[in-house]
């Protein structure tokens, strides 16, 4: 998933039904890539955190790739940094999620 602009809390239902939509069965993972947001809000992460908790009832993981300056002093001043796995690129992302 590729949010663009800002990433408030208010694109909270989007976000939820677009990763809802597209899991399938054997789903591994879902990664967000945060390289193109603009402003990120605290609310924002609480949606990634319950977005986290849903997928891991589904056996699903969640992970981060390219958080952009911004969101990474979002993440390390809300204390959630190590709530959430973080890779440079999604790439990286990827290659993680395919061995697991």
């Amino acid at each position: 998933v590729l949010p663009r602009g800002n990433f408030l809390y208010s694109q909270d239902v989007q976000l939820k039904d677009l990763v809802s939509e597209n899991l399938e069965a054997d789903t591994r993972g879902v990664i967000i890539d945060l390289s193109r947001i603009g402003m990120m809000d605290s609310s924002a992460l609480g949606l990634l955190a319950a977005l986290q908790s849903h997928l891991a009832k589904r056996k699903v993981r969640l992970v981060l790739a390219g958080p952009n300056p911004h969101a990474q002093n979002i993440l390390q001043t809300t204390g959630m940094r190590g709530l959430f796995m973080q890779f440079e690129t999604t790439e990286d992302a990827l290659n993680y999620l395919k061995n697991l």
